[in-house]
């Protein structure tokens, strides 16, 4: 299956701009490898970094969606299980 967002040619500029800047997109970024630490431009062009933070989205997305399915099918298995328990408190004094 493919998403495909459609953005208009007028508003591209606007919508990577925002988006990479939101997400962190450093135009320069330091040279590790020089003992300087020189600023180099980004080996990561501006789409490969946006289209890795939006798949990067939608995984977390669903990831979370499934952690709170499972927490909340644990719970109510748990709050079944507790109330199936067949308890008797009889007091001591």
């Amino acid at each position: 299956m493919d998403y495909i967002a459609h953005i208009d040619d007028s508003l591209i500029d606007r919508v990577e701009k925002g988006f990479s800047r939101q997400y962190g997109y450093q135009e320069f970024i330091i040279d590790t490898n020089n003992p300087d630490r020189d600023l180099i431009p980004n080996p990561q062009p501006k789409k490969e970094f946006i289209n890795q933070k939006l798949t990067k989205f939608l995984l977390d997305s669903v990831t979370a969606n499934e952690v709170n399915l499972a927490v909340d099918q644990a719970r109510q298995l748990a709050l079944q299980t507790a109330i199936s328990l067949d308890v008797v408190i009889k007091p001591i004094f």
